[in-house]
């Protein structure tokens, strides 16, 4: 007996497939724990919004961290089985045209293109990623969404400039939801430059892009000038990320762990302030990318060691 019959129906039909599996681990996923702790962070952000952006609303707030796009999606509903499906909608759809984009431009031979199908329908992580409260779901979604139009702008000799336009606005709502991508664009540009050539169309084409990106970013940075006196287009945690990641070499010198609570880190900022600060406020951010710098510099062999162990 040939599966070939059960294959052509699963890759004719894999949408409701994958809508089905995303019922099921949506189902048995539900209470999953993934990032809560943050969560409250996009509920004082919904206040911070609803204040006429304040950033003193809230007192206990963590001003400018983590990005507020999931404050956003709170202001809207906090209805938490309406945002997973909200996400998991997302998510196929993005699938779906990605699939589009590699079908009609052929892109992939056609027995490769089926069996990615097929991997996607039975993908669970895949669906239990996308069945958390957590901004990197639709972050994540909204980034396929951006590369799938910005492949067909760039690779089109079309004058129409709706993909690329929008494009660069789904890139900069991704953004909004977790900065940590923000000079991926550049870094795309610069390798799809080199793969096609940097020609004037495609100069011309990601210039706009780059702008419709970035200025998205702008309300953002308004906050967070309003919050901190600095316009920002990054959340600030990047000092704790780059202090605590040194951490990840088992059994360093500097007795760093590589988590939020670690002791070092936290005695550090009290004896730089004098008092408590967190950690992921603007002057401990600055702070802590210092510290960084500084015990690289100390002793160079010992973090190539921790580079070495990655």
């Amino acid at each position: 007996m040939t599966l070939k019959p059960f294959f052509n129906f699963c890759t004719r039909h894999y949408i409701p497939l994958m809508a089905l599996m995303a019922v099921i681990v949506l189902f048995f996923n539900f209470n999953g724990q993934g990032m809560s702790g943050i969560l409250r962070h996009y509920i004082d952000f919904k206040q911070i919004i609803l204040s006429g952006f304040d950033p003193l609303a809230v007192p206990h707030a963590t001003q400018t961290f983590p990005m507020w796009g999931y404050g956003w999606v709170f202001l809207l509903t906090e209805n938490k089985i309406v945002i997973l499906i909200f996400q998991n909608i997302l998510s196929i759809f993005s699938i779906w045209l990605c699939f589009r984009l590699i079908e009609n431009n052929k892109y992939l031979p056609s027995n490769v293109l089926t069996l990615a199908k097929l991997l996607m329908i039975v993908a669970i992580p895949w669906y239990a990623y996308h069945s958390l409260l957590w901004p990197y779901s639709i972050s994540n979604s909204l980034i396929i969404l951006t590369l799938i139009l910005f492949a067909k702008a760039v690779s089109s000799e079309q004058k129409t400039p709706y993909p690329l336009l929008v494009s660069g606005l789904l890139f900069g709502l991704a953004l909004n939801f977790r900065s940590d991508y923000y000079l991926f664009p550049i870094g795309l540009i610069l390798i799809v430059g080199i793969t096609i050539g940097f020609n004037k169309q495609f100069l011309q084409k990601s210039a706009l892009w780059l702008v419709l990106i970035y200025l998205s970013l702008i309300p953002w940075g308004l906050y967070a000038k309003k919050a901190t006196g600095h316009f920002l287009i990054t959340s600030t945690n990047a000092g704790a990320t780059l202090f605590i990641g040194l951490g990840n070499l088992p059994g360093n010198k500097w007795g760093i762990i590589p988590k939020d609570s670690d002791p070092k880190m936290h005695r550090a900022i009290k004896s730089h302030f004098g008092e408590n600060k967190s950690f992921v406020s603007y002057e401990a951010d600055q702070f802590l990318k210092t510290e960084f710098l500084k015990i690289i510099f100390e002793d160079p062999s010992h973090f190539a060691k921790k580079l070495n162990k990655m």
